[in-house]
């Protein structure tokens, strides 16, 4: 048997398997107390993640992406795409995670909101006129960077995802501004996207 044939072989082993993946291929895995590799689960790790938001509904849907996260980063190491297919698959990484920053801004936004008639976000938007209808992830950016809730550093690092989450929409996938050449988080590892966006959530947790 060839080099070729063995590798071949090897993905049928896996297909529809993945407990045959080597451990340093599976985020959605972790050590339990006694040593043994586990498979991480929904409702005991990434619910818990996201306990302090406030909608129930939001707050699920948010663990679903932060392990979809963990099997599309999975994906990506074990492949190690290059070319066209690494940079469509860096995008869709981009876009699940800039999803989760949408969420967890747009429960914060509902949450001060609700939680005190009289505050910044609130001002903030009476005097934009802007409603929930038109909060979008660029829009909550901005209502946060204005309400000095979010630093400078921030403020530029999320208007850059979003440029690359933007890539969604067809008519925005070949927009200079969320290329490898102009943008600082396609060209950045996968492991960098996931560490800055477990970092946001520390701190956004904080606001509540």
């Amino acid at each position: 048997m060839n080099f070729i044939e063995e590798i071949e072989k090897a993905y049928y082993m896996v297909h529809n398997n993945l407990a045959y993946l080597p451990e340093r291929y599976c985020f959605w895995k972790k050590r339990s107390i006694d040593g043994k590799v586990i498979s991480k689960t929904l409702s005991g790790d990434y619910r818990p993640i996201f306990c302090f938001v406030r909608n129930p509904s939001l707050r699920n849907n948010l663990a679903e992406l932060r392990m979809c996260l963990d099997y599309h980063h999975s994906l990506y190491r074990l492949h190690k795409p290059g070319l066209i297919f690494g940079w469509q698959h860096k995008l869709v990484l981009c876009q699940i995670t800039a999803s989760i920053y949408e969420g967890l801004l747009f429960d914060l936004f509902e949450y001060q909101v609700k939680s005190c008639p009289k505050n910044s976000v609130l001002n903030f938007c009476v005097k934009q006129k802007l409603t929930d209808n038109r909060l979008g992830f660029g829009a909550l950016i901005e209502i946060f960077f204005q309400t000095h809730q979010i630093n400078e550093k921030w403020y530029n690092y999320l208007i850059k995802l979003k440029h690359v989450r933007d890539t969604v929409h067809p008519k925005s996938l070949n927009n200079p501004r969320a290329s490898f050449k102009e943008n600082i988080i396609v060209r950045g590892s996968v492991g960098t996207l996931i560490k800055n966006l477990d970092s946001f959530i520390k701190n956004i947790k904080k606001k509540y």
